[in-house]
């Protein structure tokens, strides 16, 4: 098939647009333009001065140039520019993995057989952004992934086809999405390998589940209510992203350290099955 891909340049995309290239046509990629941060443009000046090429990144689009794909980069997939790319393209199909923007209905009537979304999460449990902080969140982990036709929502289009794959706990979010990069890509062909066998035009709704968002500061207190196991799994594998914090003589205090054993200038914190080690901003 004549396949597009929406894609960010992330090692996640550029798993999943290297197995589609090996058996589809990948006639492109679209990128939405995200702004360059003044860490990201110092790095690359640093870079240039010391003479080293790469920062070891993974990304999609390296490996768009060296399978000689073109890049489409957009404000937005939706607006008229986009929308009159696509259509000179004529794909058969719209395959998306790692791409975060809603999709109009204008854009969803382009390609043949519509659009097919891999998405980190079984649903319709879980669905949105950040899956793998809410699995942990609420201690229900089930990873997997999840190949569902696309609406102008978010993932609640019908499923098509869903994955499990097994973590160890403690695993961090760099780790869950490389898992989730290898399985979903894997899922992504079998989908397309099959998709005759599909019901036409499905219109079918997925049932009720979570819909995920981006955490919030209420989101990442640590409290009392959660078990040793969610504390630990947590810290381990949002604490680069993301900040924690724990109420203390009725303030929030930002925590820079965590452990299920006592350490040096550490504060005891119970937990509903036992006590945490925490440091704290004082």
């Amino acid at each position: 098939m004549k396949v597009v891909f929406l894609g960010m340049n992330t090692s996640f995309s550029a798993v999943h647009f290297l197995a589609l290239q090996t058996e589809h046509d990948v006639a492109a990629v679209f990128i939405t333009k995200t702004p360059v941060s003044l860490k990201e443009r110092l790095k690359k000046w640093i870079f240039r001065l010391t003479g080293y090429s790469s920062s070891g990144a993974f990304s999609l689009v390296k490996s768009c140039a060296v399978y000689n794909v073109p890049v489409y980069y957009q404000d937005s997939v939706n607006d008229a520019k986009s929308l009159a790319d696509l259509k000179m393209l004529q794909p058969d199909i719209i395959c998306m993995a790692g791409f975060s923007e809603k999709l109009s209905g204008k854009l969803l009537n382009i390609p043949r057989y519509g659009v097919i979304n891999l998405h980190t999460s079984i649903l319709p449990d879980y669905r949105g952004a950040n899956p793998f902080f809410w699995m942990l969140r609420k201690d229900k982990v089930h990873a997997g992934c999840s190949v569902h036709r696309v609406d102008e929502q978010f993932d609640t289009g019908a499923i098509l086809e869903t994955i499990s794959f097994d973590i160890y706990p403690g695993v961090n979010l760099h780790i869950y999405n490389t898992l989730a990069s290898i399985e979903g890509a894997k899922l992504l062909l079998k989908v397309l390998r099959n998709f005759d066998s599909y019901p036409a035009n499905e219109s079918t709704k997925q049932g009720d589940g979570l819909n995920c968002r981006s955490p919030r500061k209420k989101d990442l207190v640590i409290t009392p209510d959660l078990t040793l196991q969610q504390v630990l799994w947590l810290y381990n594998a949002f604490s680069d992203v993301y900040l924690f914090s724990v109420e203390m003589s009725g303030q929030l205090k930002p925590v820079r350290k965590v452990s299920s054993g006592n350490f040096e200038n550490s504060t005891s914190f119970k937990l509903s099955d036992g006590v945490i080690y925490l440091k704290v901003e004082k």
